[in-house]
């Protein structure tokens, strides 16, 4: 088979795609590591087609930004987890007041779920500092809700794909990152000039 037929271009991108989420996968076993490895497969997935996407690749851009992402990525997980543990709580209260409680919570949790690719969008961006990323992420994604909703789509179409069919975790996280730092890609450089003014 030769290197310029399409099936060979296909395998390749298949192979490449395989290799770059178990490469993932394994820097996420540590979970302090998780935000910088997303940060890592988000880069190498957006850059993928101008360059080999390796394990050296891999952890070279795990290393640029590592502080950065494990600090800003940790701390937006840990805002994650305390409004999931929100939810439980809500559940305790009156009914009166658990309708406008849920409600409030319910609009931060779907702002932060359309935010967080933005966010891991923003970290594969070297140049930007790592305390305008939060702030970058939230505006991209209630500037362009259209967009973070195809995020959002997106997101919930591999994590089904993925408990339907469980190998595909050797491929989804890979795409999803693709796809999503392609979308979020413009908003978030257009959220840049906002958040530099």
């Amino acid at each position: 088979m030769t290197a310029d037929t399409p099936l060979y271009r296909l395998l390749a991108a298949a192979t490449e795609l395989v290799w770059l989420t178990t490469l993932w996968l394994l820097a996420c076993l540590p979970v302090v590591t998780a935000p910088a490895a997303t940060t890592a497969l988000f880069r190498l997935a957006r850059t993928r087609s101008e360059a080999r996407a390796g394990a050296r690749e891999f952890v070279a851009a795990m290393r640029s930004g590592f502080r950065r992402s494990t600090v800003t990525g940790g701390g937006w997980l840990v805002a994650g987890a305390v409004l999931a543990g929100d939810l439980w709580a809500i559940a305790a209260l009156p009914d009166a007041m658990r309708v406008g409680a849920g409600a409030v919570l319910i609009s931060v949790l779907v702002v932060y779920l359309a935010a967080t690719p933005y966010l891991f969008t923003a970290l594969a961006e070297p140049d930007l500092p790592g305390a305008r990323v939060v702030r970058l992420a939230v505006l991209a994604a209630l500037g362009t809700p259209g967009t973070a909703v195809r995020c959002l789509v997106v997101l919930a179409a591999g994590a089904t794909a993925v408990v339907v069919v469980w190998p595909l975790v050797f491929v989804v996280p890979a795409v999803c990152a693709m796809v999503l730092a392609r979308l979020c890609h413009a908003p978030a450089t257009a959220a840049t000039t906002l958040v530099a003014r």
